[in-house]
């Protein structure tokens, strides 16, 4: 394989290995509002908190990364937020 290859593989392991340990701490405190939820009575679905997020990412978009990536990604996000939150 071509040490190029291996080179950018590298980064991509380690960007990886940051961004698990980025959505570690988002689920954590995904979890901490799911009880806060529960105990206030209000729902686990927000739709406007959604929406706030994904217009504020879709402005830090560019070549590579477009609002529909970030609609796939963050969708499920959320999704599995949800599914933490539910679990409370």
């Amino acid at each position: 394989m071509s040490d190029k290859i291996f080179k950018y593989r590298e980064k991509i392991d380690q960007i990886d290995n940051k961004i698990v340990n980025l959505l570690s701490k988002r689920l954590y405190n995904v979890q901490k509002i799911g009880k806060l939820k529960y105990q206030l009575g209000i729902p686990i679905v927000d739709n406007e908190r959604e929406k706030e997020i994904l217009e504020r990412l879709y402005q830090m978009t560019g070549d590579s990364l477009t609002s529909n990536h970030i609609d796939l990604i963050f969708k499920t996000i959320f999704k599995v937020a949800k599914g933490i939150q539910q679990e409370e």
